[in-house]
């Protein structure tokens, strides 16, 4: 999973917990309301009570049950419910009830006390909505009394209970939101910007013939259409430099061809001319032919060059080379075998070393051609008495060094070193017969092997060149 598709997904995680805690804290609000709510009711019934004893001492020292039970009434339409019993237990006055009276200002009992007094006494036991009560005694010129305030707190649950109901619908609609949002963003983000990867990695991968995918509604409709457009544009220019790359190319492969024909017409007519009438002539006749060979010889060797290089980038162009598997070791040693006839006793002794037996998939001729211009340069520019040659395997990586001893590169030179005719001493390397493509067709050939070539240089200290190659061990 891509780094965006994570991103994608975890937004409706986040928007989902931050419903999770958006219900979390209205409930932990509607506990704290409803403790808030119940400590505020206490401690109103208490100051409530010392306002009704304040009101009702005085009538029960006259014991004027009539007047208690008309002061009671007055309260029948409120929330608050008030009970008087006398010291038996029995009650005398209740704001919700309808006592009957004798003359004698005492409630009958055998008509509705013995209802009511069940139903006070029954009271918390059988009504199902929670209470609220304070009970307190009250010592009177009659007698003592017991004093008992009640209030329902069924309109504060019915509204916690709708704040409830409401937190739940919240809750319910965060999650379709995020359930819907969840969808869209798989349906209308994530699968399309997948789909416009893909085709943007097609084509950046070489394949023109792909197509970006637009969708038609969503918020990547006029981003893709906008890239759309560009690889349009861009298959457009691709195909005009191919074609531009592939006239070039044609263009050097003819030309080249084109001018080796005369120039082996040449060489061959020189050799006869200086082989049969100037062969021991030291005029200038003779020096003429000579020069007229040595330049000739030069611009064949730059045509050679300039053929290679042109095939080299062809090949790279490719998406399949066929390479076959060989034995490194043994190229090697046989390039450096090569050199031993062809230099004079003068030129730098070559050293070859090995750390092991390697097989390597790859261009063998190509790899022959890069170490061989490696050595040359090195004999040729360097005056090191020696030349190592190492093969070693380090952990992935196969390294192939050529290391002088000689007057090294100055550090200005060496970047440029790889450039194509890139001379450090132009008026040497015309006399040695450089083309200043040697160093520019190893790096394409290592390039062609997706490797890398370094270059490790002092002066007076030598050159270091090191060619390093990918290891797959099949």
């Amino acid at each position: 999973m891509t780094r965006r598709d994570k991103l994608l997904s975890m937004l409706p995680l986040c928007l989902a917990f931050l419903v999770l805690i958006a219900m979390f804290l209205q409930f932990l609000h509607l506990i704290q309301f409803n403790r808030s709510y119940m400590l505020e009711e206490k401690n109103e019934l208490q100051v409530f009570t010392k306002q009704i004893i304040w009101a009702i001492r005085p009538i029960l020292d006259k014991k004027d049950y009539k007047t208690l039970k008309k002061y009671c009434n007055d309260f029948n339409d409120d929330e608050i419910r008030i009970t008087i019993k006398d010291s038996k237990g029995k009650i005398v006055a209740d704001s919700k009830s309808n006592l009957v009276f004798d003359n004698d200002n005492i409630p009958q009992d055998s008509i509705n006390d013995n209802k009511v007094s069940k139903q006070i006494k029954n009271y918390k036991e059988t009504v199902k909505e929670k209470m609220i009560s304070y009970e307190t005694d009250i010592t009177s010129n009659s007698g003592n009394y017991q004093l008992e305030l009640t209030i329902s707190e069924a309109d504060v649950m019915n509204t916690l209970l709708k704040a409830q109901y409401n937190i739940i619908l919240f809750f319910i609609a965060g999650f379709i939101l995020v359930f819907i949002l969840s969808i869209y963003i798989t349906l209308m983000v994530k699968i399309p910007f997948n789909e416009l990867q893909t085709s943007a990695t097609k084509i950046a991968k070489g394949d023109l013939s792909e197509n970006i995918f637009v969708p038609e509604t969503g918020i990547l409709h006029e981003l893709a259409l906008a890239i759309s457009l560009m690889a349009k544009q861009l298959k457009n220019q691709i195909n005009d430099l191919q074609q531009l790359e592939k006239f070039r190319q044609e263009f050097i492969a003819n030309v080249s061809h084109e001018i080796k024909t005369p120039l082996t017409a040449i060489l061959s007519a020189v050799e006869f001319v200086e082989n049969n009438y100037y062969k021991n002539d030291n005029g200038q006749e003779s020096r003429c032919l000579k020069i007229i060979s040595e330049q000739s010889k030069r611009l064949n060797s730059l045509v050679n060059d300039i053929l290679s290089l042109s095939l080299l980038e062809s090949r790279r162009s490719m998406s399949n080379n066929e390479f076959k598997e060989f034995d490194l070791g043994n190229t090697v040693s046989n390039v450096v075998n090569s050199f031993e006839n062809i230099y004079s006793e003068h030129s730098p002794q070559l050293r070859f070393t090995q750390s092991a037996e390697l097989k390597y998939k790859g261009d063998e001729h190509l790899i022959e051609q890069a170490l061989n211009n490696l050595i040359t340069n090195a004999i040729k520019y360097s005056k090191s008495d020696y030349v190592d040659i190492v093969l070693n395997r380090i952990e992935n990586k196969i390294v192939i060094k050529v290391k002088d001893y000689g007057i090294g590169i100055p550090s200005e030179d060496a970047p440029r070193i790889f450039e194509r005719f890139y001379r450090i001493d132009k008026a040497r390397s015309r006399a040695l017969g450089g083309t200043g493509l040697g160093l520019a067709i190893v790096k394409s050939i290592v390039g062609l092997h997706s490797g890398e070539i370094k270059l490790n240089t002092e002066v007076d200290k030598g050159c270091e060149f090191e060619i390093i190659l990918p290891y797959v061990n099949e």
